[in-house]
This record gives structure tokens, C-alpha cells and sequence, in this order.
């Protein structure tokens, strides 16, 4: 599902098309009745013995019938027109395999394949696989579908609303009474009253001590304990921990800078989706920029190619807009600037910028 809303927002920002996303939720007789205007976009994956997963088996099973019973009556299905990207791991002898068996079926149907058969190895790079297919399938929609890909104006999936609001008093707006998320995981959690801990209101346990039980060259074994009192809880055999991370200060500062958030770091603000179907708002609300960075967005994973290519429309220059295209772009500049020196994303926007990632963040020598 990720995967077919990365693809709807770019063809809404790259097409300038309306765009309508749809679940495989449907009954598959009526793939006979889709448009030929339309594209029907199928992401299937394999596991074990060449195995479709559950959510396939009934799209497989009804096509592989003698004669499926499509609601026009009809033997074949030329009016389909199909993208298929397969997941699968190429150490399994049978890689990919329902996604090739979809695509043979389909063919058989005389439905239409819009570019090539993708396939992503997840003993490789899933990302990169994708990538490269992608690249491929914006040329053939041009060719199939006269879809004419252009520079787009930037559309958001999401709104942005500062609000005027205390970080420790409770205040009544359109949530309700509740105070601001900063970096609490549930509703209940801001209430004095924290009720039940469960998974969706989990306990903040912090780290009473560690200690190192054995050590290797390639490994370590590490035991630890946790302070629950106060939590109405009490350990049995088999429960387990989640691991809360947090973005280091360094990183949290370099964002704030690079987005010129520095001095509102404590603004309260709720971010709106736009497009509920492209877009889930991955933070609750109200909460802060600084707690968003910090707690709620993964800022501290490896720069992807495709999120810093997102950025080059915003960039606050030519040069910084040429920079992150050819990053975005070019895998071998990528692998070789940014993979090999495992840059992050905020680090890859000062360098783009012409400022040096020794600048201590807040540093007026880092460009917005």
C-alpha cells in the first residue's frame, strides 16, 4: 500500500492528472469493465515455495479458472491495462514467482503490460529495484497512454497549522481539552490518569542499568533492567520490550536549522492531511516542530534517493536544486556521495546547499 501511494503522488505531481487510489478490496469479475484510460497497478508478493500471500490467493484463484466469470460475459479482458511490481528474495528458488504467474495469466487474457515486469529483491535493494523500474514505466505510459510527463506544480499532502496553544496548560480546541504531544506514544498517556498499559498505550520505562554478559568479535549480549513501578504491572515470563528511539540532538538541530524552524522549535502546530488516501499523517496532534523531529519522524536513517530527489523543487537555489537532481538521479553519484558515507537526509541538504557538514548545528554558516 506505501508503495502504490509513493507512486499516486508522483503521478499527481509529475502528470498533473487527478488520481484515485483503490485498495484490492474489490470483486475481480469486474476487470472487464475498467476503462481503457485506466491503469490497474498490482503489487504481489512471494513467499515460501513460490506462494502468493493471503490477500492474492483469491485474485489468482478466480484467473486461473478455465473461464473466468468477468460481469460483461466476456473471454478476455482487452481492455486492461497493468502495471506489476514483484517482491520476492532472490535466494529462494522460486523468486518472484506470483507476480510472473499473474503476468502470464493476464497476458493470456490479452490484457495489456504498460513497460516491463518488475521485481524487487529483498536480498538486494528493494528501493533501488524499484527505482530503476520506475524510471522505466514513466517512458512507456508516455508511449501506451500519452501521458506526457512535465514539471508539475508542487502539490502538498499536507497542512501545516500553527496554533496558539501552552506547552503545559490544558487548552480547549478542536481536539478536545488535552495538552501537547511531546513525544508521548497515546491519547491516554497525556491524562493524569494514565489508565491500562497495553500496546497502544504502552509504558515509558526508562533503564535502570546494563550490564555486558559475554562478548564477541561479531556480536555482544547485553543485560537489562528496566524500572516499571508505577506502571500497575508486573513482570511474567514472556513479556517483552519495544524499543522507542529517538533522533540524536545533532540531528534534530541540523533539521531545525535547515528548515529555518530554529526559533519556533516550540510552536504548537497539527498537520492536516490533504489527501487522506496518499497521505496518513504520521504524528498526533497538537504537537511541536522539535517534537516531531525528535520523536515522531525517522530523520537519522540513511538519505534514500528518492526522498532527496523529492527535495530538489524546493531547494533555495540553482546550484542546491542541480545538486540534489543529479543525487536523486544518478545511482553511481548517490552510492558513491551520499550510501557510501552513510549521510543523513538534513546533512545531505547542508551539503547541497555549499556549507560544511563541521558547522555546529545553529551555525549561521548553514544555509536555508
Amino acid at each position: 500500500m506505501r508503495l502504490i501511494r509513493i507512486m499516486c503522488r508522483e503521478r499527481k505531481s509529475s502528470f498533473s492528472m487527478a488520481h484515485k487510489l483503490e485498495q484490492l478490496s474489490y470483486e475481480f469479475n469486474v476487470l472487464d469493465t475498467l476503462p481503457t484510460s485506466a491503469l490497474a497497478i498490482f503489487i504481489v508478493a512471494t513467499y515460501g515455495e513460490g506462494e502468493p500471500t493471503d490477500n492474492a490467493t483469491n485474485l489468482l484463484d478466480f484467473l486461473n479458472t478455465p473461464t473466468p466469470s468477468f460481469s460483461l460475459g466476456c473471454s478476455s479482458i482487452q481492455n486492461l491495462n497493468y502495471l506489476i511490481f514483484g517482491l520476492g528474495n532472490s535466494t529462494y528458488e522460486h523468486f518472484c514467482a506470483t507476480s510472473r504467474l499473474l503476468d502470464s495469466r493476464l497476458q493470456s487474457l490479452q490484457a495489456k503490460r504498460i513497460g516491463p515486469l518488475g521485481e524487487g529483491d529483498d536480498d538486494g535493494s528493494l528501493e533501488e529495484d524499484y527505482l530503476a523500474w520506475k524510471d522505466g514505466i514513466w517512458v512507456s505510459l508516455e508511449k501506451e497512454l500519452g501521458w506526457i510527463e512535465g514539471n508539475a506544480a508542487a502539490v502538498p499532502d499536507f497542512e501545516v497549522r500553527e496554533l496558539k496553544l501552552s506547552l503545559t496548560k490544558d487548552t480547549t480546541t478542536n481536539h478536545g481539552k488535552e495538552k501537547v504531544y511531546l513525544g508521548e506514544l497515546s491519547q491516554q498517556a497525556l491524562l493524569s490518569t494514565r489508565g491500562i498499559h497495553d500496546a497502544k498505550n504502552p509504558f515509558i520505562a526508562p533503564i535502570l542499568k546494563t550490564r555486558e554478559l559475554f562478548q564477541a568479535d561479531d556480536r555482544n549480549c547485553i543485560a537489562m533492567e528496566f524500572d516499571i513501578s508505577g506502571s500497575g504491572m508486573k513482570y511474567q515470563t514472556g513479556d517483552h520490550v519495544g524499543i522507542w528511539p529517538l533522533n540524536p540532538d545533532r540531528e534534530v538541530e541540523r533539521f531545525l536549522r535547515v528548515l529555518n524552524l530554529d526559533e519556533k522549535r516550540d510552536q504548537a502546530i497539527e498537520i492536516i492531511s490533504l489527501d487522506p488516501a496518499l497521505a496518513k499523517v504520521p504524528t498526533p496532534a497538537p504537537t511541536t516542530y522539535e517534537s516531531v523531529l525528535r520523536y515522531y519522524l525517522d530523520i537519522s536513517q540513511l538519505a534514500s534517493r528518492q526522498t532527496i530527489h523529492s527535495f530538489a523543487r524546493f531547494a533555495p537555489s540553482e546550484k542546491a536544486r542541480d545538486v540534489l537532481e543529479r543525487l536523486g538521479t544518478d545511482k553511481d553519484a548517490y552510492h558513491s556521495e551520499v550510501a557510501e558515507k552513510g549521510l543523513r537526509l538534513a546533512e545531505v541538504l547542508i551539503l547541497a546547499a555549499g556549507d560544511s557538514l563541521t558547522a555546529p548545528p545553529g551555525s549561521d554558516q548553514i544555509s536555508v
